[in-house]
């Protein structure tokens, strides 16, 4: 395993479930002392690669393993990468090495470079991301994707009720810049309104509801209108549709494909599902 922030950490837990040995190099030595004391191997960097089977790389930096690594790489070893870019192996500096006599492709991207030594090193999806690319992506689990949306919705709630302040935010976004990417986002999604739905529109602001092209509500603060946006995005797999009035929290209506934490939040508040 090369990282062990958040995601190392979790990959490198699975493995061990699995009953792999599993080592771990980080160039953090408070980081690489913490993976020893939970139980991992932390070899020097080059003894382990030369020692693994399996090498994932989970880092978010560049160029973790390349080319130069071809000689300590053991017959039948399989790269792969976990981290978000596909820049942490340099898949084509190691295809194009001069030690690499030929590859062969298989199906489900994967790729074995024949080495003129006689070793075979074996490459999934190019270096990218190999839980999502490839002809059979996996994707994130529903149940890390329910934490992500949960999470999001209790830091909304948490500006909505004005419990957090701009001392919390990392880089607030412009609320004329949020308006104008969700407004051209839906303009695309949806065909114009019709006089039907002109007349539904009309009939809600008079029943007090605000719309999401209203942002921000009369007296709210601004960089709700960020949070706001933001988890609507994110929750686009997930339906959660929230209806709000002058007073926050008080007019909202939740309905969600899928029982989950989100659902939750939004039933706390309304009292069903």
């Amino acid at each position: 395993m090369f990282g062990y922030g958040a995601c190392g950490r979790g990959v490198a837990a699975n493995f061990r479930a699995a009953r792999a040995r599993v080592s771990v190099v980080d160039v953090d030595p408070v980081t690489r002392l913490r993976a020893h004391l939970d139980g991992f191997g932390t070899p020097p960097r080059d003894a382990a690669v030369a020692s693994a089977d399996l090498i994932i790389t989970v880092t978010g930096a560049r160029d973790v393993l390349t080319a130069a690594d071809l000689p300590l790489l053991r017959d039948g070893v399989i790269l792969a990468n976990a981290g978000h870019f596909p820049a942490e192996i340099g898949a084509a500096g190691l295809i194009g090495a001069a030690e690499v006599a030929g590859t062969r492709e298989y199906a489900d991207d994967l790729l074995t470079l024949e080495l003129r030594d006689g070793r075979r090193v074996h490459l999934l999806a190019r270096g990218h991301m190999f839980n999502l690319a490839g002809p059979r992506p996996l994707g994130n689990s529903i149940e890390s994707m329910d934490l992500g949306f949960a999470l999001q919705a209790r830091c909304l709630e948490a500006v909505a009720n004005r419990s957090v302040d701009a001392a919390s935010c990392v880089v607030p976004v412009p609320a004329p810049i949020d308006a104008a990417v969700a407004t051209g986002y839906l303009d695309r999604k949806y065909p114009p309104a019709s006089p039907l739905t002109q007349a539904r529109s009309s009939a809600r602001k008079a029943a007090g509801c605000i719309s999401t092209a209203q942002w921000p509500p009369p007296g709210s603060s601004t960089r709700f209108l960020a949070g706001a946006s933001t988890f609507l995005w994110y929750s686009s797999t997930r339906p959660v549709r929230v209806c709000w009035s002058a007073a926050p929290c008080s007019r909202q209506t939740g309905t969600s494909n899928r029982g989950g934490a989100v659902q939750d939040i939004v039933s706390s508040y309304t009292g069903r599902g």
